[in-house]
């Protein structure tokens, strides 16, 4: 399992490396067809990208600028230490995300998973509040503010 998640991380990076040091400003990666789903992809992104398919965890991280749409779920932490952007997740998202700048918008739902149950956002709106550091979360078309 250790190695699984060395790989995830790795891959997550080095898709992110690509992206943020290509000429283009725009890029979309399938995962759709992957068997694992590779953590911290759009790290430090400063470009528009689009993942086809669900977004592992750590989303965005210390995202910069630009845009991430995830047309699926996006794991735990999205968009953790991000400063700048906007990142779109059409699903749900896996855990609450904690932005330190940009916007994130979540379609669905935040699902937490405490012993093998889900639980949806209901609740999580008031535990978010004060927690936001200048970040923003839509949750549903709600603005969550901690103001």
């Amino acid at each position: 399992q250790e190695k699984e998640e060395v790989c995830r991380e790795r891959t997550g990076l080095f898709l992110s490396a690509l992206v943020n040091l290509h000429a283009s400003d725009s890029f979309s990666i399938v995962t759709s067809s992957m068997i694992w789903l590779p953590w911290y992809m759009g790290f430090k992104n400063r470009k528009s990208l689009e993942i086809k398919g669900d977004g592992g965890h750590f989303l965005g991280a210390g995202m910069e600028e630009g845009g991430i749409t995830v047309n699926g779920d996006a794991g735990g932490m999205a968009g953790c230490f991000m400063s700048g952007g906007l990142i779109r997740i059409m699903g749900d998202a896996h855990g609450v995300p904690y932005p330190k700048g940009g916007h994130v918008i979540i379609e669905g739902d935040i699902k937490m998973d405490h012993g093998g149950m889900y639980f949806d956002h209901h609740g999580y709106e008031e535990r978010l509040e004060g927690q936001l550091s200048k970040g923003l979360i839509t949750l549903k078309g709600k603005l969550i503010d901690d103001k």
